[in-house]
């Protein structure tokens, strides 16, 4: 278990544990980390492929999971005003921390220029140089998780209207 949990320290990611049961509830029990499944069986002799058959329709199933909770809490966050949308109004919050879940859609980019902390979007022909990025959506996602937010991917669409991102608010 302690092996498993400093390997994973580095890299924080759910993971779907393979096993026999003993050994599956020993590390779900004994963890700190998240599972978003466990495969019961011996799987000593089980080829990559196979273990990936079994694993990824348990990894959709929570991603679904989690697309829906995201979506209903932006929803209920929008009711109590602790909501913002768009690229722009979300950096600014996320910046000062106030961003506890940002939802993104798949492949969404947005290059740009920041200066000062603040984003200027649009910023089409990309300038090379310290302040220019090609993907502020991946530096916002880093500041949001760097401040202890969270973050979901959703599909191209889920969020029409809401400039392809959004947030619930700290406060």
């Amino acid at each position: 278990i302690d092996a498993v949990d400093r390997t994973s320290e580095a890299d924080p990611l759910p993971m779907v544990l393979a096993g026999v049961e003993r050994t599956t509830r020993q590390m779900l029990a004994g963890s700190k980390l998240e599972f978003v499944a466990s495969i019961s069986g011996n799987h000593d002799r089980t080829g990559w492929s196979v273990l990936h058959s079994l694993a990824w329709p348990l990894v959709e199933r929570w991603l679904r999971c989690d697309r829906d909770d995201a979506l209903r809490r932006l929803e209920a966050a929008r009711s109590a005003r602790r909501f913002a949308a768009g690229v722009g109004e979300v950096w600014d919050l996320a910046r000062d921390g106030r961003v506890e879940l940002l939802v993104v859609e798949q492949q969404y980019e947005v290059p740009a220029l920041i200066g000062a902390g603040a984003l200027q979007v649009g910023a089409e022909d990309t300038v090379p140089g310290a302040h220019a990025v090609d993907d502020a959506v991946d530096d916002l996602i880093e500041m949001v998780l760097r401040s202890g937010g969270e973050v979901v991917m959703v599909d191209e669409g889920d969020l029409r209207g809401h400039g392809h991102l959004a947030a619930v608010l700290r406060y």
